[in-house]
C-alpha cells in the first residue's frame, strides 16, 4: 500500500488516510480513508453485498501514517 493524501473540503488543506484491507465473501480490496468506519462504507460500496450481509465485510487497518501496521495475535 502506498501513501494517500487528499484534499477534502478543496481549500488545500491535506489530510492523511490510513491504509485497509477489505474482505467478503473470499474477495479482498484496499480501501484508503480516515477511519475505519469510513474504510467499511467505501468496502460496503465496492462489494456491493445484499444488505442483510452487510455485516459480513471485514476490514483491517493494515497502514497508519504512512507506516506498516503489524497485527499479532497473543491468545
Amino acid at each position: 500500500m502506498k501513501n494517500n493524501w487528499i484534499d477534502p473540503k478543496g481549500n488545500g488543506g491535506l489530510t492523511k488516510m490510513n491504509g485497509y484491507k477489505a474482505f467478503y465473501n473470499g474477495k479482498e480490496t484496499e480501501v484508503y480513508a480516515e477511519t475505519m468506519f469510513k474504510a467499511q462504507d467505501k468496502a460496503v460500496a465496492f462489494f456491493n453485498p445484499p444488505k442483510s450481509k452487510r455485516h459480513m465485510v471485514s476490514v483491517v487497518l493494515c497502514e497508519k501514517e504512512g507506516q506498516q501496521v503489524t497485527h499479532i495475535a497473543t491468545f
